[in-house]
């Protein structure tokens, strides 16, 4: 509210018209409708509903102002100085946000739209045709490009590995098995034991000379690196479990059978016996 509203105009020709309806000081009186005109707009700006700089107050008569302020004929003096335009269904307050008060939610705008203006200064300096990227993007960029740069060291460090054993299998099987994520993942799994990274050439070479790894089973399932890079089929491979022949025998010949011993009866040289 403006700070000079004691000695509008407005205010004194309500004042008078008041006195006259009431035996007080004028000066009093003028007191009382500038409390009065607080109040009133102080309620009814969080009452009423914005339109433009008009401030609209549905469904109220001027009966309501005066019970508001508690001093009838307030309502009618307003009227008579133009602060209250009186229709059939509401009140409006003309020009209210413009020269009387300001609206409850106008601060917050302002400084949101002044939060706006600095941050667009800040990201975005201007200097003719050039645009210059604020530090704290920079600093962004770098922070994100060092992160990406230790991510691919780290993914490096196994490929070379997982280019190893897939050349390595490749070869054994003849097939033609390219890396993936998912190979990868699980060949860093495996090279954290020492012992696998030992003997895992060994595992393929066997593997691949084992005919039940090679289809010859009745599935007709065969080796494929997901299968040799979980973490027991190594130690599987070397003990000899998939060597299995589709009858379900070993793969590993059995000696044969000692002969047995002759029942016929030698009879020695003559010549031998003295």
């Amino acid at each position: 509210m403006r700070s000079d509203i004691y000695r509008d105009p407005r205010v004194c020709e309500m004042a008078e018209q008041l006195t006259a309806n009431h035996s007080c000081d004028r000066n009093v009186m003028r007191n009382a409708t500038v409390g009065a005109l607080v109040t009133f707009w102080g309620v009814t700006r969080h009452r009423g509903h914005r339109y433009n700089d008009d401030l609209q107050l549905p469904k109220m008569k001027l009966s309501v102002v005066d019970s508001i302020v508690e001093l009838p004929g307030f309502g009618a003096a307003m009227v008579a100085v133009g602060w209250i335009v009186e229709r059939d269904d509401c009140l409006i307050l003309p020009r209210f946000f413009e020269g009387l008060n300001v609206d409850p939610t106008e601060k917050t705008r302002v400084q949101n739209a002044e939060r706006q203006r600095r941050y667009r200064e800040r990201n975005r300096n201007v200097t003719g045709d050039v645009t210059v990227t604020p530090r704290s993007n920079v600093e962004k960029s770098r922070e994100e490009k060092s992160r990406e740069e230790r991510k691919t060291k780290r993914s490096a460090d196994a490929f070379p590995l997982l280019d190893e054993f897939l050349e390595e299998w490749n070869k054994a099987f003849s097939t033609g098995c390219s890396a993936t994520q998912k190979r990868s993942a699980a060949l860093k799994q495996r090279s954290l034991d020492p012992n696998w990274l030992e003997h895992w050439r060994d595992g393929v070479r066997i593997a691949s000379q084992s005919p039940f790894c090679n289809g010859v089973n009745d599935r007709g399932w065969k080796a494929t690196p997901e299968w040799f890079l979980k973490p027991d089929t190594l130690t599987r491979v070397l003990e000899g479990q998939f060597s299995a022949q589709p009858n379900g025998r070993q793969s590993h010949q059995q000696p044969p059978p000692m002969a047995a011993p002759s029942r016929e009866r030698r009879v020695a040289p003559l010549g031998a016996i003295a």
